[in-house]
């Protein structure tokens, strides 16, 4: 599985369906595309300025939906909320593509594929170093 082919550098081709977390910015939100509508999961990895490195996953149709409708909804349980998103998250299938973006201009700035998926950590942002060393990275192996 890939993000779909409207996601393209210099682009913007999603809505913010839902920020499940905050700061500065969204750092993890459910996204869709507004062409296609495939619903997906970014989670921040890295930040340096206005860029902001996300992996990706694919959550089903189904389940979105039924988060969202859950969600909106609301309950007097705030743990059952917290509990219901992080299930969602454990059963979105991650993509082996990073995303990187740029806050300020609302764009696209690189898909990055990843051969090995296993390298991408799957940690929460705050127990990263979000030094914007990965996005140095992928900038720079995209000037060679």
């Amino acid at each position: 599985m890939s993000l779909c082919n409207h996601f393209k550098a210099g682009s913007w081709p999603f809505r913010i369906e839902l920020v499940l977390d905050d700061h500065l910015g969204p750092t993890e939100a459910l996204i869709c595309c507004s062409v296609c509508e495939r619903a997906y999961l970014l989670e921040l990895l890295d930040w340096a300025d206005n860029l902001r490195l996300f992996r990706v996953a694919e959550p089903g149709a189904d389940a979105t939906r039924l988060l969202l409708k859950d969600l909106e909804r609301g309950s007097c349980d705030l743990g059952r909320a917290g509990e219901e998103v992080r299930q969602f998250a454990l059963v979105s299938e991650r993509l082996p593509e990073l995303l990187l973006l740029d806050m300020n201009d609302r764009q696209i700035v690189r898909r990055v594929v990843v051969t090995d998926p296993d390298s991408i950590p799957r940690g929460n942002w705050r127990d990263l170093p979000c030094d914007g060393a990965r996005i140095r990275a992928i900038q720079d192996a995209a000037r060679l």
